[in-house]
């Protein structure tokens, strides 16, 4: 059994009217016994802002648990997922049928210090969801294209070796990209990238006006990448030998310190952590993007952020 032990898990949705959904489900274990929060995060088309959680008390780490979500909110499907929430504020029943999984470096461990691992896994790298979400009496259908990621890591917070990380993923018509840079403290940068084809006709872009039909793309993974930021606010590309995706931001989603989930750790373990490690700072936020490759392009839409963590000086 680990000292420490942390799952994040992580659902988002734009939906058909333009509505963003985000889930996150966070378990953190310390000498085998914790606690796991439930955030989530609604940002209508008309303005609204609408923020619910949940907490409570884990079982004592077993060994075998792990997913403490599974089973209680999370429920597996042959071709994805159901998601089910019954919160004070908010109501929701969300079916994922999943395009695919990616596992970055075939394993998803971007870290390692000694026996200790840092994991990112991409259960759905592009989800088609439908189902119904309700706020008080209020209901409505739910359609949209989703995304579902995993972050898990037995690096104690005091030890934490990230400096830095860059993530996200776009949906265009025909095709999904997703990518992470992770930066530590000694500088070292891992990044991985995935571009993958929908399979689904339905996705399929028209002939181009010569005739022709776009070139089938293969999976495109674990290359390296460039992130060219712009002179223009709220602009940056990423450029790959393969193709560039450029980001123009369109809405900010979370700007500034992000607390951990209340309940998670106990208090005198999180004000030692902020002297001694910090708390990251989140920039996440809405994207138009545009994907150029092999002479053609697509225009769809990206959610992306970036985290640092400020190591403040010791006195």
């Amino acid at each position: 059994m680990s000292l420490f032990d942390l799952e994040e898990c992580s659902f988002d949705i734009v939906t058909e009217g333009g509505d963003i959904l985000g889930a996150d489900f966070t378990a953190c274990r310390l000498a085998g016994a914790g606690r796991f929060a439930i955030t989530v995060r609604l940002l209508t088309a008309d303005g609204r802002d609408v923020r619910d959680s949940l907490t409570a008390r884990l079982p004592l780490f077993r060994g075998h648990d792990r997913g403490a979500f599974r089973n209680r909110f999370v429920e597996a499907a042959e071709d994805g997922c159901r998601v089910s929430l019954d919160l004070p504020l908010i109501r929701l029943e969300l079916r994922y049928v999943s395009a695919g999984e990616w596992r970055p470096n075939g394993s998803g461990i971007l870290l390692t210090r000694g026996t200790r691992v840092f994991r990112w896994l991409v259960p759905q790298f592009r989800a088609s969801v439908s189902g119904f979400l309700a706020l008080g009496s209020e209901e409505f259908d739910v359609r949209g294209s989703g995304f579902q990621d995993i972050v898990r890591t037995n690096i104690p917070p005091w030890r934490q070796p990230v400096r830095e990380l860059l993530r996200g993923r776009a949906h265009f018509p025909s095709t999904t990209l997703v990518f992470q840079q992770l930066t530590t403290g000694q500088g070292t940068v891992t990044q991985n990238i995935l571009v993958k084809r929908d399979p689904d006709p339905q996705f399929h872009p028209p002939l181009a006006a010569n005739g022709s039909g776009w070139p089938r793309l293969r999976w495109i993974e674990d290359y390296a990448f460039q992130v060219i930021p712009s002179d223009r606010p709220g602009e940056a590309v990423i450029s790959h030998p393969a193709f560039t995706l450029s980001l123009k931001e369109k809405r900010v989603l979370e700007n500034g310190a992000i607390p951990p989930p209340p309940g998670i750790l106990p208090a005198p373990l999180m004000k030692a952590l902020n002297l001694v490690r910090g708390w990251p700072e989140k920039r996440k936020v809405l994207s138009e993007a545009c994907l150029s490759m092999s002479g053609h392009e697509e225009r769809g839409l990206a959610i992306h952020e970036r985290q640092v963590w400020r190591v403040r000086p010791r006195p």
